[in-house]
């Protein structure tokens, strides 16, 4: 038998060296790693979806008399997961959130990881596009493509439940993406004020309220908002951008505490309203 000694001393040492003068490499590394063991943790999360799914749906349907309500986040910035998310934690909601998977890991916007949290914890992440680059509103193909490239995106990393409901950049659509969304699978597509249901060879509107919260919206203005709604017999999308104290001077940002504040009030008027995944309203 052939005795072999390692010399621990010596590997520490060379890892310690290596760190040093390749910290770049190192990073690269230590990050790739950590998004292989999150990829993983959501493979071996897949087979309970069936299962999850089939729950969900016949809870829905036992609330099916009350009006639904989304909360949803576009852009899939940072302060969903830091300010947003412990909040809606506490009153036992899921949120939704579109993706772009370009930012994804960048300053501001959310990570890898914390995109996996919240899908594991039954957020959507919806496809908002690759890039939401504003040269692609009136080139169909282009973006078509640019979701196609983020279905892809989202499918690899197993955040893809809901890759076929897209979130049109800047909110406005373009009428002939439609039949280019619906010809390659896509199953809705949410614009600023409107739904639309891709089904084969015809688009109908989903019937939805739909209010973009920013300052100086306040919780009177969403509770007038929901009774409305309410009165109408129509679902409901909220959507935030943002969460925080500070606006990024794009007029985006919805102060923390008025968000606690929509929570609190939709918790309680919980006896007319079931709040909801964006998947969960068809």
């Amino acid at each position: 038998m052939i005795n072999i000694k390692i010399n621990t001393r010596l590997i520490t040492l060379s890892l310690l060296i290596s760190i040093f003068m390749y910290p770049k490499t190192i990073s690269l590394v230590a990050y790739t790693a950590k998004n292989i063991y999150i990829a993983h943790k959501l493979s071996s999360n897949q087979s309970m979806e069936i299962s999850r799914i089939e729950g969900q749906n016949s809870n829905i349907t036992e609330k099916s008399d009350k009006i639904k309500v989304v909360v949803m986040f576009d852009g899939g910035w940072k302060s969903v997961f830091t300010e947003a998310y412990e909040i809606m934690r506490q009153y036992h909601l899921q949120g939704s959130v579109s993706v772009i998977p370009s930012q994804v890991d960048k300053e501001g916007f959310l990570s890898y990881g914390e995109l996996a949290e919240l899908y594991l914890h039954q957020w959507d992440l919806l496809n908002h596009s690759f890039s939401h680059d504003e040269k692609h509103i009136d080139k169909s193909y282009e973006l078509l493509s640019d979701f196609n490239k983020a279905r892809e995106w989202m499918k690899n990393r197993f955040i893809g439940r809901n890759k076929d409901n897209v979130v049109v950049p800047f909110g406005e659509i373009n009428p002939y993406l439609l039949k280019l969304l619906e010809a390659h699978g896509y199953s809705s597509l949410r614009t600023s004020d409107n739904v639309i249901i891709l089904d084969k060879n015809k688009y109908h509107y989903f019937p939805v309220n739909i209010l973009n919260l920013t300052n100086p919206i306040g919780v009177e203005d969403v509770e007038n908002f929901l009774k409305e709604s309410l009165v109408d017999s129509r679902n409901v999308i909220l959507i935030f951008n943002k969460i925080g104290n500070k606006d990024n001077g794009l007029g985006m940002t919805y102060s923390k505490a008025g968000f606690e504040e929509v929570i609190k009030l939709l918790d309680k008027i919980g006896d007319n309203f079931h709040i909801v995944t964006y998947s969960e309203l068809f």
